[in-house]
């Protein structure tokens, strides 16, 4: 969706109470603002263009803890599940988030640096060998313990892995973050998933039947959409290796990667910045050997090689 910078957001209390938020970046609007249980919030928005919005006050849902985030290993891959409860009974309803962080590498590992068309070890920081990715999950993960006698949600799939996945190369992690929802919030969010997730069918609803708890006070007629929630949110994070997994799951996809040689004598030839693994020769260096960049640069796959703070 387009973004709206220069707007007005306001997080209200049934108190009168008012938390501005900041826009940090172009339409992204943030503040820590202190939560009371016992209070009712909603969300205040006029727009850059004048339109004006509020959201219904909403209860603060307080989530329980994660018992427990576990991967199980399949015949084809790996299943990410995660088990929760509330012992008063009082949650019901619930939606998970995930992010993904791996570690992977390059098919060649470039030691040498080519510059000024000279050869130089390539330092340890600007090594592009290993680099590390994080993928934030766009899925609308929903589970409801409403027909249960006891509010239990139990081995709900977050995530799967193929085998041979990229990010079972080395090392994965996945921080898992589950929230509480009314009653209300949970119906939006499974109509969205409905209406994004699993059109196709003849019955299935249109979007335009997805009503959140937003209203336009500038033109009432209109329907905004979206849905204000208030509560909190807990989190969990595992780990595992590649060495972790069962032997019948340790299996990389194939890269197609070919090293090919410079001689030295055409390597003046060359831009700088050629990507060189290493030299051949003995006991006179006789060239180098290189292959195309997407092959030496793990950048390349859309990671960094500066690793996350959290790594383990």
């Amino acid at each position: 969706p387009p973004v709206d910078s220069g707007a007005e957001v306001v997080v209200e209390t049934s108190h009168g109470l008012q938390f501005p938020l900041t826009e940090t970046s172009s339409g992204v609007y943030e503040r820590d603002i202190p939560v009371v249980a016992s209070d009712k919030y909603r969300l205040h928005i006029r727009t850059s263009h004048g339109m004006e919005y509020f959201s219904d006050f909403v209860d603060v849902k307080i989530t329980p803890p994660i018992d427990s985030v576990y991967w199980v290993p399949q015949s084809d891959g790996v299943q990410i599940y995660v088990d929760t409860h509330d012992p008063a009974n009082g949650t019901r309803y619930y939606k998970w988030e995930f992010i993904e962080t791996f570690e992977y590498n390059s098919a060649y590992n470039s030691t040498l640096l080519y510059i000024d068309r000279q050869v130089f070890p390539r330092p340890l920081s600007e090594r592009i060998y290993i680099c590390w990715r994080t993928d934030v999950a766009r899925h609308i993960l929903l589970g409801s313990s409403a027909r249960l006698s006891d509010d239990v949600i139990s081995h709900y799939p977050i995530t799967f892995l193929e085998t041979a996945s990229m990010k079972m190369s080395r090392k994965y992690s996945v921080l898992v973050q589950q929230t509480a929802l009314t009653e209300a919030g949970y119906t939006y969010w499974q109509q969205l998933e409905q209406t994004t997730e699993e059109l196709g069918g003849l019955f299935d609803p249109l979007p335009a039947e997805v009503k959140g708890n937003l209203h336009n006070a500038t033109n009432p007629a209109q329907q905004p959409m979206g849905f204000f929630s208030a509560g909190t949110v807990e989190e969990s994070r595992i780990y595992f290796s590649f060495l972790d997994l069962p032997l019948n799951l340790r299996k990389k996809a194939p890269t197609y990667c070919v090293a090919d040689s410079i001689p030295v004598g055409l390597l003046e030839t060359y831009p700088d910045y050629t990507l060189l693994i290493s030299e051949y020769g003995v006991p006179f260096v006789d060239g180098y050997f290189t292959s195309s960049p997407g092959c030496i640069d793990c950048r390349l796959q859309g990671g960094t090689t500066t690793k996350p703070d959290f790594w383990e």
